[in-house]
């Protein structure tokens, strides 16, 4: 078997509506307003294949000189094009503009299971994005826990 390659290169999540796919004679636009932020993750959550594997959530407050919240929500999805086995994403909560997004994250191929992409992916991002230490949520202790069940 291949090392594991870790792409970063930019990608849509196939089971996303497309960009101005949005029913536009919708006239309940203000209703979104008025959803709680758990109905908002709920929506989304709902969207995701059932093929898609749930790793697991980070919710946090990190403070310095101000603070915000963290919440996370990390997926593997199998992946069965462009060479790659895996994709990895997230749901994660924008504390500036009170919204949640979703952001693709990275693929990857030359892994055999779950579990090795987990650990592949989580180690690799967390050094690419310099989060590991005392000073960083622990993401990799999602990975961790996921891998020992």
């Amino acid at each position: 078997m291949t090392a594991p390659a870790i792409d970063y290169t930019k990608f849509e999540l196939p089971f996303l509506p497309k960009a101005g796919a949005e029913n536009d004679s919708k006239d309940d636009d203000d209703d979104e307003e008025f959803l709680e932020q758990y109905e908002i993750l709920q929506a989304m959550e709902d969207l995701i294949p059932d093929d898609a594997i749930f790793i697991g959530s980070l919710n946090d407050e990190v403070s310095n000189w101000t603070s915000w919240v963290i919440d996370d929500h990390f997926y593997l999805l199998p992946w069965k094009s462009d060479g790659f086995q895996w994709a990895f994403f997230r749901i994660s909560w924008d504390d500036n503009w009170s919204k949640y997004e979703w952001e693709a994250i990275s693929r990857i191929s030359g892994v055999a299971n779950d579990k090795e992409a987990v650990r592949e992916l989580f180690a690799h991002w967390i050094a690419r994005c310099k989060m590991d230490g005392p000073n960083h949520p622990p993401y990799r202790g999602l990975a961790d826990e996921y891998c020992a069940n």
